[in-house]
This record gives C-alpha cells, sequence and structure tokens, in this order.
C-alpha cells in the first residue's frame, strides 16, 4: 500500500502545481499527519508502521513511492548509506520501523528541499521521457514501474521544449577529457563512461571500485581532478592512487560494520 502525497514543491515558486501533474494519485489532503505504511519483501503485505509524520513538500517522483522504494533507490547512489539496507529492512521486519522511518524522513527533508521540481521536469519530460518504456517485468519487484509511469504521466501535462534531431548522437571531441565513474551508480553506470570516451580521442575514464553517484570528493580524486586541470593531460593521469577504494561493509549496529 503506497501513502499518496501532494504539496507545493521545494523548487517551484509559480503557485500551485496542476492537478494533471499528479495522475494517479488519491485523496489529496494537504498539511495533514499520515500514517506511513511499509510493505513487507517476505509476504507483499502492507504493514502499518505505527510512526506518524508530517506531509512535506517532496518531488513528485519520489513522494509518490513507497517509503520503503524510495529508500532503497536513494540510497543506491550511496553505497555508504546502502549498506545500512539490510539493518533496517531487518529492523523492520521485527516490528521496529523507527530507523527506516528516519532515513526516509531525512530523504523528505534533504532530497524535497534540494531539487528545483520546475526545471527537473522542463528538463526531463524534454530529453527523457520520449525514450521511456516502463517493462511489465519490473511490476513485481520493489521499485516497480511507478517512476518510469509517474514521470510519464507528469510529463503528458508538463511543458517541455524540444531537443535537436542530433541530440542522441556520440559526442566527439579532441580536447582532453577527465571521466569518472563509480562502479555501482545505479543511473549514470561505467558502461555509459566507456561509451563516451570512445568518441573522445585523449579522454581517461576511471571507474571507481565499489562507488556510488557523486565520485569527485571520494578518495584521491581532488588531487587527480587538480592535476587534470593543471595539466590538461588526462591520459597522463598516475591513478593508481584509486587502488585502495574499497566496498563499503553492511552495518552491524547503529556505529556501523564494527561491534
Amino acid at each position: 500500500m503506497r501513502s499518496s502525497r501532494q504539496s507545493d514543491v521545494g523548487g517551484w515558486s509559480g503557485g500551485a502545481i496542476p492537478q494533471a501533474i499528479w495522475t494517479g494519485t488519491a485523496a489529496y489532503q494537504p498539511s495533514v499527519s499520515v500514517r506511513s505504511f511499509f510493505l513487507s519483501q517476505a509476504s507483499g503485505e502492507a504493514v502499518l508502521a505505527t510512526t506518524v509524520v508530517k506531509r512535506r513538500a517532496l518531488s513528485p517522483a519520489i513522494s509518490l513511492l513507497s517509503p520503503v522504494s524510495t529508500v532503497v533507490r536513494l540510497h543506491a547512489y550511496a553505497p555508504p548509506l546502502f549498506a545500512m539496507l539490510p539493518m533496517l529492512l531487518t529492523e523492520a521486519s521485527d516490528g521496529h520501523f523507527e530507523g527506516l522511518m528516519a532515513q526516509s524522513r531525512m530523504i523528505e527533508q534533504l532530497v524535497g528541499e534540494q531539487i528545483s521540481i520546475a526545471l527537473q521536469l522542463s528538463v526531463s519530460c524534454a530529453e527523457d521521457a520520449p525514450g521511456l518504456v516502463a517493462d511489465p517485468a519490473d511490476s513485481g519487484t520493489l521499485l516497480g514501474t511507478d517512476f518510469v509511469d509517474y514521470l510519464q504521466a507528469q510529463c503528458s501535462t508538463w511543458p517541455r521544449g524540444t531537443v535537436p534531431s542530433d541530440f542522441h548522437a556520440p559526442v566527439t571531441a579532441s580536447a582532453p577529457t577527465l571521466l569518472l565513474s563509480g562502479e555501482f551508480d545505479p543511473v549514470t553506470p561505467p558502461r555509459y563512461g566507456g561509451d563516451v570516451a570512445r568518441t573522445l580521442r585523449r579522454s581517461r575514464h576511471f571507474a571507481l571500485r565499489g562507488q556510488g553517484h557523486g565520485v569527485l570528493g571520494v578518495g584521491c580524486v581532488p588531487q587527480l581532478v587538480a592535476r587534470f586541470i593543471a595539466t590538461a593531460d588526462a591520459r597522463g593521469l598516475d591513478g593508481r592512487c584509486l587502488d585502495t577504494l574499497n566496498y563499503a561493509p553492511p552495518f552491524a549496529g547503529a556505529y556501523g560494520w564494527e561491534p
């Protein structure tokens, strides 16, 4: 069971969001307290968490998903956060929802307040939505097809621009280019960097072991980037310092892997 939420969205200053953008949601009751529901992975049955939270302004693509799928999807961007999931889901299956609910609330606050939804939809509806097709095989999974379904519903109403006919053509360049990927990035995986590098003649691509979506501040990457800017030589970079990067161990307790 999913709780539907609708509110003024952070980053949107143009008044109320058109109702059609929220196609598929039910019972808009702003500024009320709601109980959050979690899906039991084992049985698929709805489990009612005892925590009561206030409705908050969220990204539409986030707010319409269940708390569990929201935490799973967004924590996948950062392996140190994803490492908490086995512990959080185990606690939730034992009836202790506090940890999972806290992570869901944190995402609501951080992501919902940092993303300009108007800009996000203007870009996504023009560049991404036309090529999105929901895979029926995903309908029985935790994340399901909701993300694609909701984005397509939003974009059916949201005003959009047009992209050039060659928008998806590979970029070709002879300028020095440094490409950085995280091994476990769920949205721009290393194979994307490999594809891009093929048509950039002076490029260097580093795929960082055990990392997720944001890697600029990881390990020695800041030093590599500074060296690249100073020398404009991607291929001459010594990336051996990246070999020290390792995988994030799962949380064994509230303080991480160590007891």
